[in-house]
């Protein structure tokens, strides 16, 4: 008769390395899943440049990213960062509970959405061979009470963003941009919906435009936000008005 391969990995506590790719084999019936569920927290570490693209495209894979104390650390040197977005093999893609960026290179998301429900760090240095490139997706802060750390040197800039979910969300350190292409978004109408910017965030202003805080009706930004304003030179143009 046919034969079903079922592999489950479950990741309960401590730290597991993965240096290559996940590659899975399925039958057309079967599952195979990977799934970091602690017990209290647990680590999983992603080296390779694209750690999920060795999923089989037959029958069913399960990567659960976003249980309660779970974290991903993409630990690697020029690496995917797997979004909401469909990829062979996972159709509904990955969402995170907290989610680290170390090593070296750039981190380049998927289009999609990045969905963050709990701690968000950088620890890369930021500089021109070592940062975070968010420029397709929307990353999305879902959670309830989140620390959010920006990295070092030109820390992390975001194009879309949008925090959401009834909470605390606190720039705790190193630095945060929103593009001058990009749009920050408040989303909701909940109250209790809170950025504490904390003077790290600043909205970056250049002669492609000027970045946007998208129109707000309930949630709040608390603490200084440094905004930008890109201002032509020469005789007649250098001004500014803002009402």
């Amino acid at each position: 008769g046919s034969k079903l391969f079922n592999s489950t990995f479950n990741i309960t506590g401590g730290i597991a390395e993965f240096d290559g790719i996940i590659q899975t084999t399925n039958t057309a019936g079967s599952t195979s899943s990977l799934v970091v569920a602690p017990s209290g927290t647990a680590t999983l570490m992603l080296g390779g440049a694209t750690p999920l693209s060795g999923l089989s495209a037959t029958g069913t894979n399960v990567m659960t990213f976003n249980n309660t104390g779970a974290t991903i650390n993409y630990s690697g040197g020029a690496q995917t960062v797997y979004t909401d977005a469909s990829i062979t093999g996972l159709s509904t893609g990955v969402s995170y509970r907290n989610i680290i960026f170390s090593g070296t290179g750039v981190k380049t998301a998927n289009a999609g959405n990045l969905n963050v429900t709990g701690d968000f760090t950088n620890t890369l240095v930021c500089d021109a061979s070592n940062y975070t490139n968010f420029s397709s997706p929307t990353v999305n802060f879902n959670g309830t009470t989140q620390n959010l750390a920006g990295g070092a040197g030109n820390g992390t800039t975001f194009y879309n963003v949008t925090f959401s979910g009834a909470g605390t969300k606190t720039m705790a350190s190193g630095s945060f941009n929103i593009a001058s292409s990009g749009v920050l978004t408040m989303s909701g109408t909940n109250s209790s919906t809170v950025l504490a910017a904390n003077g790290l965030l600043t909205l970056n202003s250049d002669v492609t435009g000027s970045a946007t805080v998208a129109a707000i009706n309930g949630p709040s930004i608390t603490g200084n936000v440094n905004a930008q304003r890109y201002i032509t030179g020469g005789v007649g143009y250098r001004n500014y008005r803002l009402a």
